[in-house]
């Protein structure tokens, strides 16, 4: 702020009055810094395995839940299978105990059959429907491992790095690709020390690059 004032004289009197008036007037800095994406991440599988497809290139652009690549589920296609089947042959089997239950209560109602014959049967229905829920249970494990062989994009953006081929082996939780978003970007920089108290989080800034029209942003954080 700069204070200025206008000073009158009186005729009667040899006294000065002064109209003060406050002006505000802008000041501004440079600050050099780095223009970065404000959203970034990395992507990686949960698990191991080999690499057996790169579904993107470096450039594209990616949606939030995109597939980037896939691991070989040869094996645990192999489990999912088995599960599948198991399903089959439990299911199958309560069928067939449910049927034989039913011909066998409308017996016992007439006193045609032991009720240790009822017992068995009611012990065997018992017996598949555990069957199909542990089928069922190893079916849904596999159907999970089967989606972990799927690595998808965590956010929306242009993939930076992508692995460079195919056939190798990857660890789970090591990034093998780099997203990021370019939409939004951040400008990191340090203040002058005459800056200090006057540039304030919601402030106006523009961000002056070497290629292309400037940017206009707004603090967001002042350390």
């Amino acid at each position: 702020r700069e204070i200025r004032g206008t000073a009158e004289t009186s005729e009667k009197s040899a006294a000065k009055v002064v109209r003060s008036e406050t002006v505000m007037f802008r000041h501004s800095w440079k600050v050099r810094g780095v223009l970065e994406p404000a959203d970034r991440a990395d992507a990686a599988f949960i698990i191991g395995g080999r690499l057996t497809k790169i579904l993107v290139e470096r450039g594209d652009t990616v949606t939030e839940g995109q597939p980037l690549a896939r691991l070989d589920i040869a094996e645990v296609g192999a489990a999912a299978a088995q599960a599948r089947a198991a399903v089959a042959a439990a299911s199958a089997q309560l069928d067939l105990a449910d049927d034989s239950l039913a011909r066998l209560r409308r017996l016992e109602k007439g006193n045609a059959v032991p009720l240790a014959t009822v017992t068995e049967v009611r012990l065997k229905r018992e017996a598949a429907v555990a069957m199909r829920e542990q089928a069922r249970a190893a079916l849904q494990m596999a159907s999970v491992k089967t989606r972990q062989h799927t690595l998808q994009s965590p956010i929306a953006g242009t993939v930076l790095t992508v692995p460079e081929q195919v056939g190798v082996i990857v660890g789970p939780g090591i990034p093998q690709f780099e997203i990021v978003n370019l939409e939004r970007l951040r400008f990191r920089g340090t203040l002058p020390s005459d800056a200090v108290g006057d540039v304030e989080v919601g402030q106006t800034v523009v961000v002056r690059r070497r290629r292309g029209e400037p940017l206009t942003g707004r603090v967001t954080f002042v350390s």
